[in-house]
């Protein structure tokens, strides 16, 4: 047990001393690592893509052996950075915008009462037929709330849920 903590300890102090030679040393280690690799050039060639794969792979293994831990750290870093998620969502989204439009395309043919349905509600939204409350209307938190049909043959029976209240009722629904 003291020898698992002693090891702990100095990993933990090798990996402080390398930051802070680093500081120390960044322009001489990267003009160095510029040079290695004009001059291995076809060394290095494939190497990156192994790398990728290995990183894939091992994240992949990672995740699924540590999914709560990774989930949590996620949402943290969601909480504590809502303008770089808010980045990270749109980049995501210019780069995958032909993926997204043929899935909603793809939907529209599979589930048309949904659609329809989704479409009538917002037009009676626009025409102010109805207002979005301020509060969930299973657990009452204010805060955003989004709209959930339990029937799509009654476009207007909305029931307004939290985005937390909303997940755990499909998560229900999908495991039933």
């Amino acid at each position: 047990m003291n020898n698992l903590r002693e090891a702990k300890n100095l990993r933990k102090k090798n990996k402080e001393y390398r930051k802070e030679y680093y500081k120390k040393n960044k322009k001489k280690i990267l003009e160095y690592s510029k040079k290695y690799k004009e001059k291995n050039k076809e060394k290095l060639k494939g190497s990156h893509r192994k790398y990728k794969e290995y990183s894939r792979k091992y994240s992949n293994e990672y995740y699924k052996d540590n999914k709560t831990k990774v989930r949590e750290k996620i949402k943290n870093n969601r909480e504590e950075n809502p303008e770089h998620a808010r980045k990270l969502q749109r980049e995501s989204y210019q780069r995958n915008k032909d993926k997204v439009a043929k899935r909603m395309k793809e939907d529209k043919i599979k589930n048309p009462l949904k659609y329809r349905c989704r479409e009538l509600f917002r037009e009676a939204l626009r025409k102010g037929l109805f207002t979005i409350p301020k509060k969930c209307e299973t657990c009452n938190t204010k805060g955003k709330v989004v709209g959930h049909h339990s029937d799509y043959t009654k476009p207007y029976d909305v029931i307004w849920m939290c985005i937390k209240c909303h997940n755990r009722l499909h998560h229900c629904i999908k495991n039933e």
